[in-house]
């Protein structure tokens, strides 16, 4: 399973990459530290799941950038 990791600290994501390794069915397939890049690598890689800090929501539209319809 493919996941994208959004998350504007750095060692955040680090830490729950870290994690995930461990997990023999998921692949960290990406990394964002805000939405935009997010949604961006959302389309080019097409993760299964997307881990994402919830204080980067600002709005739906935020969310709706990196749901299935956009991808």
């Amino acid at each position: 399973m493919k996941a994208l990791l959004v998350d504007d600290e750095r060692l955040a994501r680090k830490r729950l990459s870290t994690l995930l390794e461990k997990h023999p069915f998921i692949t960290v397939a990406g990394e964002a530290g805000d939405i935009r890049t997010a949604a961006a690598l959302a389309e080019a890689i097409r993760p299964e799941v997307v881990f994402l800090d919830r204080s980067l929501v600002v709005n739906r539209d935020a969310i709706n950038s990196l749901g299935r319809e956009s991808i």
